[in-house]
């Protein structure tokens, strides 16, 4: 009896003890091993995203970093498809989709957003900026908290801000040597009013068109021109069909990075994490890559025959003095904080 007793002593030591070790080397494993259980019982997603570049623009190359580090971080629970170049849908249409849940990413500029999303447009408004420093000073701080609650308040989940740059305006008309060579020009503008209205302030024409037709736009002579940042003369081939070209850098272009809310909400707590950590490292990739194209670009611009020419830019600001009047009062407290960074 006593043997017996002492035998079921031993093994409950035993047990205690390879408990004790168990839970020392689970613990020693770190959250690489907890990751990896909470992904084993989560549900997989795939996810349709879509973003306007070309093959090797500042798009395609920050789509698949995300894509590749959303995976990873997500232990494959997570799959992105990606879609380049609006093949599903353009424009406003893109974020309707996303909107109505038929798409669940997209990379759009801020101008086509603001239609969903009203107090985006303080983004486009003329010369808000004067430099991509301010920029992500702004985009990075409270700002951009503001403007992503105001996305979700509207259905949307701003995963990152992603970088288009300032734009400048080509024509087939005339060189630009300061804003009375702008009046009559028909040029393309975003589906946006502040675009509109600014083009019409700067005496042009304005002609919103979503961005996929432009190029036989310009073929056809319905429009004179168009206004984007350096690289898509280069990355839509726009040198081809345009002759001068004038470094207005009139109003700077975010590309929020936008997804179905009620889609994000659906994800694990740890595939959620995954996505913002991966948005996050590929805006940083992004903006780098859109900085090397715009300023690589120029160069190449003027090789191939176009004329570049750097207007007096005080006679721009001059004529759109009053958007800021009409635009202004509407996101005030918005306004106020992005010119504190800026100090204007």
């Amino acid at each position: 009896m006593k043997k017996r007793t002492l035998l079921v002593v031993l093994m409950i030591i035993t047990i205690v003890l390879l408990a004790g070790c168990s839970k020392d080397d689970s613990s020693s494993s770190g959250s690489a091993s907890q990751t990896a259980a909470a992904a084993s019982d989560e549900r997989n997603y795939t996810l349709k995203f879509q973003h306007l570049g070309v093959e090797g623009d500042a798009y395609d190359l920050g789509a698949k970093r995300f894509k590749e580090l959303a995976e990873e971080y997500s232990g494959g629970s997570l799959t992105i498809e990606l879609y380049s170049n609006g093949e599903l849908a353009s424009g406003a249409n893109a974020v309707q989709s996303v909107q109505m849940g038929t798409l669940d990413i997209v990379a759009e500029s801020s101008m086509t957003e603001a239609n969903f999303i009203p107090s985006f447009d303080v983004l486009n408004l003329p010369f808000l900026f004067d430099n991509l420093d301010q920029v992500w000073t702004v985009l990075d701080g409270q700002v951009g908290e503001e403007l992503k609650a105001d996305a979700e308040a509207s259905g949307f989940k701003v995963l990152c801000f992603w970088d288009n740059g300032f734009r400048n305006v080509s024509n087939n008309t005339r060189a630009i040597n300061s804003v009375d060579d702008v009046a009559g020009l028909k040029i393309r503008v975003p589906e946006n009013g502040v675009f509109v209205d600014t083009w019409e302030a700067l005496g042009a024409i304005p002609t919103p068109m979503a961005w996929s037709e432009v190029y036989s736009a310009l073929q056809l002579g319905t429009i004179d021109g168009q206004e984007n940042p350096n690289g898509h003369m280069q990355s839509y081939n726009l040198t081809e069909i345009q002759k001068y070209f004038a470094i207005t850098n009139h109003v700077y272009t975010a590309e929020p990075v936008i997804m179905n809310l009620s889609v994000f909400n659906k994800l694990s707590d740890n595939q959620k994490e995954a996505l913002m950590k991966a948005a996050a490292e590929s805006a940083t990739y992004e903006r780098e890559q859109r900085r090397m194209i715009n300023d690589e670009t120029l160069q190449w611009i003027s090789d191939q025959g176009v004329e570049i020419t750097y207007p007096d830019i005080e006679s721009f600001r001059d004529k759109v003095a009053p958007i800021y009047e009409e635009y202004g009062a509407k996101y005030s407290n918005l306004l106020s904080e992005i010119q504190e960074v800026t100090g204007k």
